[in-house]
């Protein structure tokens, strides 16, 4: 089977989790190629039709899986494959772009959301709950103090592990800050963290040398990173967004926190104090990124079946 995924390329690459998925698909025997597109807004996607069109005619793709609402409607500008267009969650989410993720799942011979609130927003029935699944082989959990001392990090400070950029508006990391600086403000030698620059090894081994995650997000879908923190055991706060109360519902070290600073902050002393690790990789066996590929799999050979649309 031949599948050609289409995403937004902006930033110069694909996004990771997209990039996992896609070879996890490979591993399973899938043929992958990439249509990457370059341009903001629909008119910017529109210039990258002919490229597109010349793509599938050499490619000869059995199906086309878009990434994201508005990569989901380019991907429709076409009706030589069927297409599936997986919604992530901003697609959704964000008013100015809901418009076109909702006409991409009208088009789309499938459509998957990665949480089960985003099915409330679609108007077509022809839709399916599959998250994006997590690295179980690539997030493991390292042992802290070596990975401390490689990743040049002191042995005494409490490091917290921020989920994104700090530059990023909708992770919210002036809250994240506030409560830093609460607890600095206590007397408690700690730092924040920013997600950003890092390999997907050294992620990784982040969390590892870090006694906490810390998610503050205003918008998330199925965030990765809170699947990568139970994957390799690092204690996690989140405020109460996506999905993350049902990642993290049966797990230990975890804790769902208002947007307080003062809340968060609380959460996060209390983890340096019991100074344990969580046990959240005894509960990503559903979320593993081979076993969300075999779902993923499985909605291709249903259209190829004639079972979608």
């Amino acid at each position: 089977m031949r599948v050609l995924v289409v995403s937004s390329g902006n930033s110069n690459s694909v996004s990771p989790f997209v990039m996992d998925q896609a070879e996890d698909l490979k591993g399973l025997g899938i043929d992958i190629d990439f249509y990457v597109i370059k341009g903001n807004g629909m008119r910017g996607y529109l210039n990258n039709l002919s490229s597109y069109n010349e793509k599938i005619r050499e490619f000869k793709p059995d199906i086309i899986h878009a990434h994201y609402g508005l990569s989901g409607l380019f991907a429709n500008f076409q009706r030589k494959a069927p297409v599936v267009t997986t919604m992530h969650g901003d697609d959704i989410n964000l008013k100015r772009n809901r418009i076109f993720s909702l006409i991409a799942s009208i088009l789309s011979h499938q459509t998957i959301v990665v949480n089960e609130l985003m099915l409330k927003s679609l108007i077509t029935n022809n839709v399916r709950v599959i998250p994006c699944g997590v690295n179980s082989r690539v997030f493991v959990e390292y042992d802290q103090t070596l990975v401390r001392k490689e990743l040049k990090l002191s042995q005494d400070r409490k490091y917290v592990l921020f989920s994104s950029s700090f530059s990023r508006p909708e992770k919210n990391s002036k809250l994240a800050f506030e409560a830093i600086n609460l607890l600095k403000n206590k007397g408690v030698d700690c730092e924040l963290l920013e997600l950003k620059g890092y390999s997907r090894i050294e992620v990784a081994k982040l969390f590892s040398a870090v006694d906490a995650a810390l998610l503050t997000s205003i918008r998330e879908g199925s965030p990765q990173f809170v699947k990568e923190a139970l994957a390799t055991n690092c204690p996690l706060v989140s405020v109460d967004i996506g999905d993350v109360r049902d990642l993290i519902r049966v797990s230990s070290k975890n804790y769902i926190v208002d947007y307080d600073a003062k809340e968060v902050a609380k959460s996060l002393e209390t983890i340096f104090i019991d100074n344990e690790r969580s046990d959240g990789r005894k509960y990503i066996n559903d979320i593993d990124s081979y076993v969300i590929a075999r779902k993923i799999i499985i909605v291709y050979n249903n259209i190829l079946k004639g079972k979608s649309k």
